[in-house]
């Protein structure tokens, strides 16, 4: 019996080309980085002309975001269901494994460190990238908010402060292993992480 397949509505035409588009962008930009990725390269591996592309986003620095947001929500929410089967002294090693495998190795790293370098000098992204690390910051403080009530653990610092510390510490290591691969040992990130952490933990 012939079945007539149903026609996709514009709107599901168009967000199926949206994230055709983004998940081309992002396998350009973990090959080929930020700055040598172009929109041609984008388009093209998606199956559409430039003018797909701008029908969906303004421009490279539009896509990028979209994609780092999207991944950054998504690791999020992975982090925050472990928290209720992580016992109290499983934290460092579950900010560890999370931290190392984002931060440090995530495939968007070098792309990532290559668009801060072109905000720095252009106000609008710069404002962007401020709004993305922020929101990094503040879903980073949740997590240990929810850890912290889950397992009656008290800080010296609120876990805002807290989660600023980390991301800052981490994204150093991230930096200075992007520079020198062999400048830091593996375990050196987590002895760091303990040491943050057992100088914040209010004694009980």
């Amino acid at each position: 019996m012939y079945m007539r397949t149903r026609r996709m509505s514009r709107a599901e035409s168009k967000a199926r080309t949206r994230e055709q588009l983004l998940d081309s962008a992002e396998s350009v930009f973990a090959r080929r980085g930020y700055t040598a990725a172009t929109i041609e390269e984008i388009s093209e591996g998606a199956g559409f002309s430039r003018g797909a592309f701008y029908a969906n986003f303004a421009d490279k620095s539009e896509v990028f975001l979209a994609i780092a947001e999207a991944g950054q929500q998504q690791a999020f929410a992975e982090i925050a269901a472990r928290i209720d089967a992580t016992e109290a002294e499983g934290i460092l090693d579950m900010m560890y494994e999370w931290f190392t495998r984002v931060l440090v190795h995530g495939r968007l790293r070098r792309a990532l460190d290559e668009f801060r370098l072109v905000a720095i000098d252009d106000p609008s992204l710069r404002k962007r990238l401020a709004s993305f690390e922020r929101a990094a910051t503040d879903l980073t403080a949740q997590v240990l908010a929810d850890f912290c009530h889950a397992h009656g653990v008290e800080l010296t610092v609120s876990t805002e402060a807290f989660a600023g510390m980390v991301t800052a510490l981490v994204g150093g290591y991230a930096t200075r292993l992007a520079l020198d691969p062999r400048a830091v040992e593996p375990e050196e990130i987590g002895q760091a992480l303990e040491a943050l952490w057992s100088g914040l933990v209010r004694a009980s």
